[in-house]
């Protein structure tokens, strides 16, 4: 009769145990390299650290002339459709030697929000940089996300390789 009890229980356990939550699917979002010269800069006007997403002109162009409006040397903002797209810019600041960068590595959309990535890194443990004030930036887009998609910034630090 025990053995009849423990294994309907055993059973009964089995058939009313919550389902498992749906995994949530990852996906990779594209991102597109805004950043004059296609890859993260050293050398920017932007002498503020800063983790902005954008959607719309005027904060871009603003931000984008304080980052890349060298005096006499303007270079335009590049095109974004801004019904199809966002833009991220990832600053570190003023940063008193080279060895420092900043750049978004990775976007992915887990469940109901996209995660994008950004890594910063310093100089390794006793490697020489050049002593020069650096102000790293990289500014990329990405498709813009459905309503109700939440966008998370996710830094990642590292220690650079001495050369």
């Amino acid at each position: 009769m025990k053995r009849s009890w423990l294994a309907l229980l055993l059973l009964l356990g089995a058939v009313c145990r919550p389902a498992a939550p749906p995994s949530k699917v990852v996906s990779q979002v594209p991102i597109k390299r805004l950043t004059p010269g296609g890859a993260p800069a050293q050398y920017s006007g932007l002498t503020f650290a800063t983790r902005t997403v954008v959607a719309d002109s005027a904060t871009f162009e603003a931000l984008w002339r304080k980052a890349f409006a060298s005096p006499g040397d303007a270079l335009p903002p590049p095109a974004v459709d801004w019904a199809r797209e966002k833009v991220v810019f990832a600053g570190l600041g003023n940063r008193p030697s080279g060895g420092y960068s900043v750049g978004v590595i990775a976007a992915e959309r887990i469940g109901d929000e996209v995660r994008i990535t950004i890594e910063t890194t310093t100089p390794g443990r006793n490697c020489m940089a050049a002593t020069v004030l650096t102000q790293p930036v990289d500014v990329v887009s990405i498709p813009r996300p459905q309503a109700g998609v939440m966008i998370r910034l996710v830094e990642r630090e590292r220690a650079g390789d001495c050369p």
